[in-house]
């Protein structure tokens, strides 16, 4: 009878632990992942750099004028000089300098556009010709000289491709009177008062 008892008792327990472990395999465990709190994640933009507005320290860019103002166009058909001028306009875009003198030196067999000189003189510029940069912005000078872009543009192949600071000095001056607030003018001012001290050149107004 001791060995029937020891049997019942143990298989009892048995079927208690089994029944235990039943009821608890029931319960779902919670998951690892799903118990972890909910983190927001922000995207983020991509790191931006600024444009500077002048590649220094190599000298200025010269940046073609807008196209011209009609007005200026007295009697010619302004589609063809229209067309002419943003055919330049396209062949400086790829550097395709030569074409794009072409094109401006047509329109200004026909009439005087100082815009499109200006442009035809970066041109050449660009080419490695600066003395007939300043050659044709000197020409726009001579019938306006109040024009911004020829004086700062002239001021430039003087200072930095012929070497001549005085009178790049005296060009860069009147721009500054003229246009003060132009965003080449911050550089502009700079060289101006290093040429100023290395000359001992005094200010001659408030540019």
């Amino acid at each position: 009878m001791g060995k029937s008892f020891f049997a019942f008792c143990t298989a009892s327990i048995l079927i208690v632990g089994a029944a235990f472990l039943f009821a608890c395999g029931e319960q779902e465990a919670p998951s690892p992942v799903s118990s972890m709190p909910t983190v927001k994640t922000v995207a983020r933009a991509p790191a931006q750099r600024a444009a500077p507005i002048w590649p220094s320290p190599v000298a200025p860019v010269l940046v073609p004028d807008s196209p011209s103002d009609p007005a200026e166009i007295p009697t010619m058909d302004p589609s063809d000089i229209a067309t002419l001028i943003e055919l330049g306009g396209i062949s400086m875009d790829a550097e395709q300098y030569a074409e794009a003198i072409q094109a401006y030196e047509k329109v200004l067999e026909q009439v005087s556009v100082h815009n499109v000189r200006v442009d035809m003189g970066t041109c050449y510029r660009r080419m490695g010709d600066p003395e007939q940069a300043v050659a044709e912005y000197r020409k726009v000078l001579e019938e306006d000289p109040d024009h911004v872009q020829a004086n700062m543009n002239l001021g430039v192949v003087l200072f930095n491709d012929l070497k001549d600071a005085l009178s790049a000095l005296e060009v860069w001056e009147h721009f500054l009177q003229l246009a003060p607030t132009h965003p080449s003018a911050g550089i502009i001012r700079s060289d101006v008062e290093k040429i100023r001290a290395a000359r001992g050149v005094p200010a001659t107004g408030p540019g």
